[in-house]
């Protein structure tokens, strides 16, 4: 498989690897994630389904214009089917969507600086989701590789437009271990309860 031969996989490049992604403006492309996210909700007794939005690289070209649209389509293809499958099973099963801080792009930018990252780029319209009830929590997450991890200065405008709604927004790291060190982790530590506090 190749860009060349598959124009639904893109791939970036960087010193230290070398990293593929599915492009979601491939509509066949969003079918077959929904499929196969359902096929494992169906096949086992879970609880919703979390997805790390921030651990690839941008899910569409730079040149794309409707990002957001296409990213939106995928979420509500997700939303009903689990809608589906709960109401079969007595109760609502939650989608719960990781985002980037950030942090977050900073490193990313740092890895691969031919590409701009930031939640225009990659389709993500938390405003969106929160609006329609399509999601039921949103994880800020930071990042331990972010060597100046920290809450960010001002939370994103959705985050105000979720309270009141069924949607949780909460805030994490992603990355640490111990391999980071005592003062890398006491930082995350104190990095995350700064949000957690900027959340409440």
């Amino acid at each position: 498989l190749s860009p060349a031969s598959c124009p639904w996989l893109h791939v970036a490049r960087n010193p230290w690897a070398e990293q593929f992604s599915l492009d979601l403006a491939f509509a066949e492309v969003r079918e077959r994630m929904v499929r196969d996210l359902v096929d494992v909700v169906e096949h086992y007794p879970v609880d919703g389904l979390a997805l790390e939005l921030q651990r690839a690289v941008p899910f569409f070209e730079l040149d794309e214009p409707d990002r957001a649209g296409h990213m939106n389509d995928f979420v509500r293809r997700l939303r009903c089917e689990l809608d589906r499958i709960g109401a079969a099973r007595g109760r609502r099963l939650e989608l719960s969507l990781w985002l980037p801080t950030e942090g977050h792009h900073r490193v990313l930018r740092s890895a691969w600086p031919e590409r701009f990252f930031g939640e225009e780029v990659w389709g993500l319209d938390p405003a969106t989701w929160i609006g329609e009830g399509l999601v039921d929590s949103l994880m800020l997450s930071l990042y331990a590789q972010d060597l100046d991890m920290a809450a960010p200065a001002a939370m994103p405008p959705w985050v105000e437009q979720a309270r009141g709604t069924h949607t949780r927004v909460y805030g994490c790291a992603m990355n640490l271990s111990p391999r980071h060190g005592a003062e890398s982790c006491a930082r995350a530590a104190a990095a995350v309860h700064q949000l957690a506090a900027q959340l409440d």
